[in-house]
């Protein structure tokens, strides 16, 4: 920025003003580039200005834009990280450096080291560090890469006194609206040496997810008579042009069984921070932090089963079918069993992280000292699951598929 002199002016139009402030956020950009410039490692950062650029739900929305970072959105949202094409589970997020515990809501999750970035609103995040090569100082165990989420400090520049936010999140699939809160207070000493904040978040969202699902393959002479078990009675109802397809295409792929699945989710989470940051020397400053979410994630699932390569109640009831390239593309079953289940679950998380840290910094050592807890629960609280058994005429056709089936 560049300011040149300008000639004193004098008239009635002429206003006279008290004060001017210019407000940018060079000053965090300039700090993102010293930080990747003075890493002994690969490393790639995402400022609190970058987070608030892109109406993102969580953290994993927000560290996308990285290069090499992708996020895994089974359930619509972005949950879990993955570094340059690794396993989630094969990556470590730390939080101002300490390890977190997290939990998961899905009752099929099992316990692991991934970290579910859901329980992370991006409101207190004031930077995020992706090292995609590791540092004797960052603990060890990734394989991809290692995020380190720091959250906002007192003597951070550009904190307001109080702010708050009010946002809606339309979701177009759900058709539904809500609501997402936050606010956040600081304040700092005259001196600017010694500061606390406090801040608090509130999202809703209210997800839908619909799918087809398939579960395996069969051939078609699985549907040969000769292939059903000697137990099983009745004639085989595949016969004239049916059976002479059969005939000539035995080794012809197709389902073994399908489902029309419907998932909805309503997602509540609460998130509290506290921050206290002394600084009584340019080289000394002290840090503790305190962090606690909340969240509940009650959800539906139901789906549609079509079982026409089970042994017990489709594989003789095959009446038609047609093959394409190899491939069943459609088949009609008379009096086959379909299933629908329908579960309804309630699910909730609760994480709690306290870190306290001393940095001396000299200029040519540093001492630091660090301790903390962290603690999460969660799970399926509780499940209801109903299924309902059907036996009626189905065709499964997967001929107008948008371009050739992959198996």
């Amino acid at each position: 920025m560049a300011a040149g002199a300008a000639m004193a002016q004098t008239g009635p139009d002429v206003t006279e003003v008290d004060e001017v402030v210019v407000t940018g956020i060079r000053a965090s950009l300039q700090q993102s580039l010293e930080t990747k410039r003075s890493s002994n490692s690969i490393i790639d950062v995402v400022t609190a200005e970058d987070v608030g650029r892109f109406p993102s739900s969580n953290v994993a929305e927000a560290i996308t834009i990285i290069p090499g970072v992708t996020i895994d959105r089974e359930f619509g949202q972005g949950e879990k990280v993955s570094i340059l094409g690794t396993d989630p589970a094969l990556n470590r997020t730390l939080l101002n450096g300490q390890t977190v515990a997290s939990a998961d809501w899905f009752i099929l999750d099992q316990p692991g080291r991934t970290f579910n970035y859901a329980l992370l609103a991006p409101q207190i995040v004031g930077s995020v560090e992706v090292y995609k090569t590791p540092e004797p100082r960052i603990d060890e165990g990734s394989i991809g890469g290692t995020v380190i989420v720091n959250t906002r400090r007192p003597l951070d520049a550009g904190i307001d006194p109080i702010s708050g936010a009010v946002t809606y999140l339309w979701n177009d699939r759900s058709e539904e609206g809500d609501f997402q809160y936050s606010v956040m207070g600081n304040w700092t000493n005259p001196e600017r040496t010694f500061g606390v904040l406090v801040a608090a978040q509130r999202a809703s969202d209210f997800l839908r997810r619909d799918g087809v699902q398939s579960y395996g393959t069969v051939t078609a002479s699985d549907y040969l008579p000769s292939t059903q078990p000697s137990w099983k009675p009745g004639s085989p109802t595949c016969v004239g042009a049916c059976a002479d397809t059969l005939a000539a295409n035995p080794d012809a792929i197709g389902l073994n069984a399908l489902a029309a699945s419907y998932f909805e989710q309503q997602r509540d989470r609460d998130s509290y921070m506290a921050a206290l940051q002394w600084r009584p020397t340019p080289n000394l400053e002290i840090n503790f932090d305190w962090l606690r979410i909340d969240a509940s994630y009650d959800n539906t699932n139901q789906s549609m089963f079509a079982f026409q390569g089970n042994t017990w109640n489709a594989l003789d009831r095959l009446t038609d079918i047609t093959v394409e390239d190899g491939i069943i593309t459609r088949a009609t079953f008379d009096n086959a069993l379909s299933v629908l289940d329908v579960q309804y679950r309630e699910a909730a998380m609760t994480s709690d992280s306290y870190r306290l840290n001393l940095e001396w910094t000299g200029d040519r050592w540093d001492v630091s000292a660090v301790a903390g807890y962290t603690t999460a629960d969660g799970g399926t609280q509780r499940q209801l699951f109903g299924e309902f058994l059907n036996w009626s005429n189905y065709t499964v056709d997967i001929s107008g598929g948008p371009g050739g089936p992959a198996w």
